[in-house]
């Protein structure tokens, strides 16, 4: 049996959803309530010490981190594989593994800082406090506060908003070679980069992407797959993606300066 514990707009929940879908597996769903600190709860770090989505069950074998639950789910369902079969096509794979583990903290920066502040701010400020206080790695906590205390003008955006272009940048040029991340097919390198750059295209950075013509078809393509749409396109509320959209429409100017 498979469960999965997953925040429904957390991009790596997205990442081990879409992995999930496009291996045709079947799975239960634990929607994990962040906004309110659900991915603190006792029951919750019984299965994930660090209080972070996603976590796989599988059999009652608790996994945490997306990436290793993308390879693990490889490894044991090997029908319909993910992981590239040629060795430099799989190395490939796991270095855009590497970039999107250092892209992870900066998305975080740019999501709470354009879309989720507006409405964290009106929480008691004690509460507010407590989950912040709850994120079990100092740095993490750390940026979390800088964005809810200073939002776009926080000094983490510039670099948040440079790793997305260096991100971008690395994607086209790729894409001029292979057309998929790690070669001719889609594979776990595809289904970790796509809801990051979703994400901020929902977030009103969109026109990064169209800046770079591969990387924008790309994404189009993989967006279009009917995997895609059961992991991510149905499960994201669509008031929620109205609400990054409008924020981010109106944070553009500040963030175009940035990505200069």
């Amino acid at each position: 049996m498979l469960e999965l514990y997953h925040g429904p707009v957390s991009t790596a929940s997205e990442r081990a959803r879409l992995v999930l879908e496009e291996k045709g597996l079947s799975w239960t769903s634990h929607p994990v309530d962040l906004f309110n600190g659900g991915q603190h709860r006792p029951e919750y770090r019984a299965l994930n010490r660090m209080g972070q989505v996603p976590t796989l069950v599988h059999d009652g074998f608790a996994l945490r981190e997306s990436s290793v639950i993308a390879e693990y789910l490889d490894e044991v369902f090997p029908d319909s594989p993910l992981r590239p079969a040629a060795p430099h096509d799989r190395a490939r794979a796991r270095l855009w593994d590497k970039t999107i583990d250092e892209v992870h903290p900066f998305t975080g920066v740019l999501t709470y800082a354009i879309a989720f502040r507006p409405a964290l701010l009106q929480k008691p400020k004690e509460e507010l406090a407590a989950l912040v206080a709850a994120i079990a790695d100092p740095a993490r906590r750390a940026l979390r506060q800088s964005v809810l205390d200073h939002g776009v003008a926080a000094p983490e955006m510039k670099p948040a908003v440079g790793c997305y272009v260096r991100l971008l940048d690395e994607m086209e040029a790729q894409l001029a070679e292979t057309p998929y991340l790690a070669g001719a097919s889609f594979s776990t390198a595809d289904a970790a980069v796509a809801p990051f750059l979703t994400r901020i295209d929902h977030l009103g950075m969109g026109a990064l992407i169209a800046a770079r013509p591969r990387a924008k078809a790309w994404l189009e393509n993989v967006q279009a797959r009917p995997a895609f749409k059961r992991a991510v396109t149905d499960i994201i509320p669509p008031a929620v993606v109205e609400t990054f959209r409008t924020n981010g429409a109106a944070a553009w100017p500040a963030l175009s300066a940035l990505a200069a």
